[in-house]
């Protein structure tokens, strides 16, 4: 019969009134009569080994008897993230000189994809309609804030479906209950045009025909003349004496500003557009701009010397 008293006992890490342990792996336990017996050491299951039942308190428990070696004879501070390595290979041999710790899981390395580096010609902005967690790109990419890390990260759009209709939106998180969908074409036109709000009755248009390629030197904002010439107008007087035409059915917003037909806004060599200050020698006005755009400045322009026709549009019609 082993003896408890003995001074190669030692009680057990985890279970210290209840189970005592040697540096031979062996085991004694503690049973309901409050008498020490030794413990029978069952078969290996997984990584753990030799299996032991010890009772307390609490109940019954089925331990590994190689992690209760370590955890008693060679403690680490992170025993979780640790699993036990037997040196001679054999998970039934639980000598302490058998023993020894190993992490669970092994470090891992960040590779920074091509993905994450600037394209050629590539430029980015924050989107003004996004509260601070878009980015886009002029070539038709983005990237999302986490609202945990705060770190930007690409992301893929999603073609969205409703009826005969067809979109890509870029959906993402505020915090952990608010969540935003934002259309993909949209984003990248009105922050890469330099006016953030969008002429009335406005559609956008893939000069390719793919609703899928959204940079910007694709986007064009179209607009249905045949409503604006069917539309009653009126005119307002700018501050140095001269008209504008007001359209009545628009609910008094200004007819479309003439940037949305500049070859300039396509290629950034609008002044306004680089560096959002009014350009001089235009006529221009201040729009009412829509709720979700209320802290930005733009303006509906009539007439400006940067002006040149684009012929995108001409052009795809011809074909």
């Amino acid at each position: 019969m082993m003896n408890p008293m003995s001074d190669e006992w030692v009680p057990s890490a985890n279970f210290p009134e209840y189970l005592l342990l040697n540096t031979r792996g062996e085991a004694l336990r503690k049973n309901s009569k409050g008498k020490w017996v030794q413990a029978t050491i069952g078969d290996p299951i997984g990584l753990g080994g030799s299996t032991i039942y010890v009772s307390d308190a609490y109940g019954n428990h089925r331990v590994s008897l190689a992690r209760e070696m370590l955890n008693t004879f060679s403690p680490c501070t992170t025993p979780r993230a640790m699993n036990v390595k037997f040196r001679d290979g054999n998970p039934t041999n639980t000598k302490l000189d058998n023993l020894e710790w190993e992490p669970r899981f092994e470090p891992k390395t960040t590779v920074k994809t091509p993905k994450d580096d600037l394209l050629p010609g590539e430029e980015w902005r924050m989107a003004p309609n996004s509260d601070g967690f878009v980015m886009v790109s002029n070539l038709g990419r983005f990237k999302t804030k986490d609202y945990i890390s705060g770190e930007f990260k690409l992301a893929t759009p999603n073609l969205t479906r409703l009826r005969s209709k067809k979109w890509l939106e870029i959906k993402g998180w505020k915090s952990k209950e608010t969540r935003f969908r934002l259309n993909a074409a949209h984003m990248v036109l009105i922050t890469f045009s330099g006016n953030f709000s969008p002429p009335a009755r406005a559609q956008i248009r893939f000069l390719d025909g793919n609703i899928e390629n959204v940079a910007f030197d694709n986007l064009k904002w179209e607009i249905d003349n045949l409503q604006l010439r069917e539309s009653k107008a009126i005119c307002m007087c700018l501050p140095d004496g001269s008209e504008v035409p007001y359209d009545m059915k628009s609910m008094g917003r200004l007819l479309p500003s003439i940037c949305w037909n500049c070859a300039r806004a396509s290629d950034s060599s609008c002044s306004w557009s680089r560096n959002f200050t009014p350009v001089k020698g235009w006529k221009a006005v201040k729009c009412n701009l829509d709720i979700q755009y209320s802290d930005t400045i733009s303006y509906n322009v009539i007439t400006c010397p940067e002006f040149i026709p684009d012929r995108r549009v001409k052009k795809s019609k011809e074909e």
